[in-house]
């Protein structure tokens, strides 16, 4: 639904057993302040003050993608870092857990790509190089940096988790491939916006 319509309410509704409730509301919380926390990260390091792109010199597109990925990673950084501490202080989620929020959040967009690719004919790993890097390597990124936020021992307790969560996810993407195939097939493409 989300992928053709770009609505995501209109997929056919369905609800978590009573027993997950609480995972799953902790995981939305923390994906939801893990992008928040990002787009403070960019107000932080003044990425929207920077010299407007035609004053600044002349970069190729090489050194304008370089550019704006560094600004991307540097904010996931930060967003990471204010994501653990408002999971912890508000929501008393220990700061190792808010950490699946993040990787699930890249998990999905990484998820999403892949299926607005399969829509338009196109290889699952294609991708037009663009502002943003490529989500597999932003989540790769988090997942290098856990053991200096938290610890090595604590990092590697929730980067398992976090494989859990991604082989739970590729399993779905792999009941949901056929689909997205057979959408293709009968002439059924992305929301335009996602193309732009």
């Amino acid at each position: 639904a989300y992928a053709v319509t770009g609505e995501p309410g209109r997929a056919q509704p369905y609800f978590v057993e009573p027993r997950y409730g609480k995972l799953t509301v902790t995981l939305f919380s923390c994906m939801e302040l893990f992008v928040m926390g990002h787009e403070y990260g960019h107000i932080v390091l003044e990425h929207l003050t920077t010299t407007p792109r035609n004053v600044r010199p002349r970069l190729n597109e090489a050194e304008e993608i370089s550019y704006s990925w560094r600004q991307e990673y540097d904010a996931d950084l930060i967003g990471f870092e204010l994501m653990m501490r408002v999971a912890e202080d508000q929501r008393k989620t220990p700061a190792n857990f808010s950490y699946l929020g993040a990787d699930l959040f890249f998990t999905a967009i990484d998820i999403m790509d892949r299926a607005v690719s399969v829509l338009n004919g196109e290889e699952e790993t294609a991708r037009k190089l663009g502002s943003h890097p490529p989500n597999r390597e932003r989540r790769g990124l988090l997942r290098r940096m856990l053991p200096r936020l938290v610890g090595e021992e604590p990092a590697e307790m929730i980067l398992e988790y976090a494989l859990g969560v991604q082989d739970a996810v590729d399993i779905l993407w792999e009941l949901a491939h056929p689909r997205l195939l057979e959408l293709h097939r009968e002439g059924i493409r992305p929301a335009p916006w996602w193309l732009s």
